[in-house]
């Protein structure tokens, strides 16, 4: 088969949310292993450069210690914490350098003042530490003023306002647990923040807890429904006042995280990161599987680090099957090759330095490519790994190629059992949903409604959708109950669609962050040999 004749249709899995996808790459990036260099660099003019605001002062182009990070595919956010801004980029960057196009928390691009210098207010902020969006909702976790700002729609100019604050009663106001003491309303300096369209979790460092509500607040003040690492909403002591931790007890949670299925926590004062295979529905749930201590009741700082360490984990993100983490002390991003499953695992894989047991800040030189000092913020998003550099002031993005790939006549099964299959003009989906007799699922295409289909008493459910024009696009579904409630939003699926006359996709080989060459990909459309069990996560 002819190249002009060769059409992709790449389907990447990333953290509720996924990334851009790139053109089938000839020849192929290698797969990220340990010390890999990053690709492109934010805040910095090259990857040798570490100046606070380069420098001088901020501009649309400068980063003064980056903390969270979220990209929905087609946008990148960066939590510029020491400017008291959080900036959108409406593209993701594919050159060093690059200009933000929208600020939020200051009037514009050059200020960086606490609280725009003044009062509290539903447009500043003042030292955040994360950021995320569902889609449709811009989420900021306004970390020393002690509240997390909703935005019913993602900012398209500077300086725009909250529509919803929780942790405090109103737009002006931003005391430590509102004035008083711990409860299902208030906040202490929130770190981290998650949002699958449905659900709002988020990390309560100071109270040492992390907050889960079962829909999104739509008003102030708004009370969580379940709290993790606590017995109940007004204690607040690390390790629910014991010396040790055990499964259900929390130290600073820094970071939170999930794939849709499982929550992940960054404990960052056990020096540990926590899964839960399932989001919590109660109080005080004990998490099922510890990584970075080789048991649930340890939180020692290593005194060397090693593939099964953490010191000081800041955030978590999944990446298909991978688990990512911010090791903040050891200067690391560790990755996890499969969502670990048992106490202990090690990382299969570490960037910031040249192997496991490398722990020094820039590996004891200067910054570079392929180093990090202290790293905070990362983000998973289709092709693209982001993590935010902090003492180096600056976001490294690393091209990890596709993560999940189907072919022409192929199908797959995808994280919430549905099945997508590609035929010769259309994409076909189906999926069965025991839980959900008479319900609806509805497919959205890049954030528009395309179709709604019943489930039938059998729970079974299909749809077909053809695509007509060349672009990545955005795939989601959601699930409603038989009396109309939008009880699910799965993961959004990025797909790349090409067309001559017909879709015609190329099969590339999943995950493990090490897309197939352009001639691999010709061999194995020529043979069509494939395991299947291998596209399946």
């Amino acid at each position: 088969m002819k190249q002009n004749k060769i059409f992709a249709a790449v389907l990447t899995v990333a953290m509720i949310a996924a990334g851009t996808l790139a053109a089938i790459p000839a020849p192929a990036k290698a797969a990220l292993s340990n010390g890999a260099s990053a690709d492109v660099v934010i805040g910095q003019q090259n990857m040798t450069a570490t100046d606070d605001n380069q420098g001088g002062s901020a501009g649309a182009n400068t980063i003064y210690a980056p903390r969270g990070i979220y990209s929905d595919g087609q946008k990148l956010f960066i939590v510029d914490s020491a400017n008291n801004r959080v900036l959108i980029y409406n593209t993701i960057p594919t050159s060093n350098n690059a200009s933000a196009d929208v600020v939020v928390g200051q009037q514009n691009m050059t200020a960086v003042d606490e609280n725009q210098g003044g009062s509290i207010a539903s447009n500043t902020l003042r030292y955040p530490y994360s950021v995320y969006s569902d889609g449709q909702k811009l989420f900021v976790a306004d970390s020393f003023n002690n509240r997390v700002l909703i935005y019913n729609s993602i900012p398209t100019s500077n300086n725009a306002s909250a529509d919803v604050v929780i942790g405090q009663t109103n737009m002006t106001s931003g005391s430590a647990n509102q004035g008083g003491a711990a409860g299902a309303n208030t906040l202490e300096e929130p770190t981290s923040v998650y949002s699958d369209g449905i659900r709002l979790v988020i990390s309560d460092v100071a109270n040492n807890r992390v907050l889960i509500y079962n829909t999104i607040p739509t008003s102030n003040n708004a009370s969580a429904d379940v709290v993790v690492g606590q017995q109940n909403m007004t204690s607040n002591s690390a390790n629910q006042g014991g010396s040790d931790p055990t499964a259900n007890t929390l130290g600073v949670p820094y970071g939170v995280g999930s794939n849709g299925k499982k929550l992940f926590i960054a404990d960052w004062g056990n020096n540990r990161v926590l899964i839960y295979n399932s989001i919590p529905t109660a109080n005080n749930t004990a998490a099922d599987v510890v990584v970075g201590q080789s048991s649930m009741t340890t939180n020692d700082a290593p005194s060397a680090a090693s593939a099964t360490t953490l010191f000081l984990p800041s955030e978590v993100c999944s990446f298909g099957k991978k688990l990512a983490v911010s090791d903040r002390l050891t200067n690391r991003v560790t990755i996890y090759n499969n969502i670990p499953t048992s106490n202990g695992e090690g990382a299969n894989v570490v960037l910031g330095q040249a192997n496991t047991t490398g722990d020094d800040e820039d590996q004891g030189g200067a910054a570079g490519a392929a180093t990090l000092d202290e790293p905070r913020g990362i983000a998973c998003g289709g092709t693209k790994l982001f993590v935010g550099d902090y003492d180096n002031n600056r976001v490294l993005i690393y091209d990890a190629g596709p993560q999940y790939a189907i072919g022409k006549n192929k199908s797959a099964t995808l994280w919430n059992g549905e099945k997508m299959k590609v035929k010769k003009k259309k994409f076909e989906f189906s999926g069965k949903r025991t839980d959900l007799k008479k319900g609806r699922v509805r497919l959205l295409v890049s954030g528009s409604s395309k179709k709604v289909v019943k489930i039938k008493k059998s729970g079974k459910w299909s749809l077909k959708y053809r695509h007509k024009t060349n672009e990545t696009v955005l795939l989601r579904f959601k699930y409603y109950n038989s009396s109309g409630t939008n009880v699910e939003n799965p993961e959004t699926y990025v797909v790349q669609v090409s067309h001559s006359g017909s879709l015609t996709p190329v099969m590339l080989k999943s995950a493990d962050f090490e897309p197939m060459s352009y001639s691999e990909t010709q061999n194995m459309e020529k043979t069509e040999k494939i395991n299947m069990k291998d596209l399946s996560w």
